[in-house]
């Protein structure tokens, strides 16, 4: 079914020529942000990244005379730096982690704790990617 979907929406695009939009130059830098934090999602395919990447490059184009404008988009390109940290700990046939967000540097660091199956784990681990403390002894953490 999902194929069947698939084949007749390009069936129908195929019809249809190029698309053209006006932005606004407010409209422009929305879409960019909106764009740029949608590129940090894990699980976003390389098509889709390089749609991204071409659509913030003709807007730097289109914002070519204005250095202030270049400079919060360049800003925007970095990927996520919210400081995360996962500290776990294998109990039994589960996994507990305790998970360490801060937002900003001005901000209190918010925590939450999430329980695996430790089949589960290879998965979870993978989408969070660098931040995992390998090292770490979560024992000495309050509420671990």
């Amino acid at each position: 079914m999902v194929d069947d979907r698939v084949n007749a929406m390009a069936a129908e695009m195929s019809t249809l020529g190029p698309c053209e939009f006006h932005f606004t130059p407010t409209s422009m830098l929305r879409a960019v942000a909106l764009l740029q934090l949608a590129q940090r999602h894990p699980q976003l395919d390389e098509n889709h990244r390089r749609f991204i990447v071409t659509f913030v490059e003709h807007a730097r184009g289109f914002f070519a005379s204005c250095p202030t404008v270049l400079a919060v988009i360049t800003e925007g390109d970095r990927q996520a730096e919210a400081p995360l940290r996962v500290h776990y700990r294998t109990r039994g046939s589960h996994v507990h982690c305790r998970v360490f967000v801060r937002a900003s540097a001005e901000a209190s660091a918010l925590a939450g704790e999430m329980t695996f199956r430790l089949e589960e784990w290879p998965t979870v681990r993978a989408l969070l990617g660098d931040p995992i403390d390998d090292d770490a002894d979560p024992a000495g953490s309050p509420g671990f």
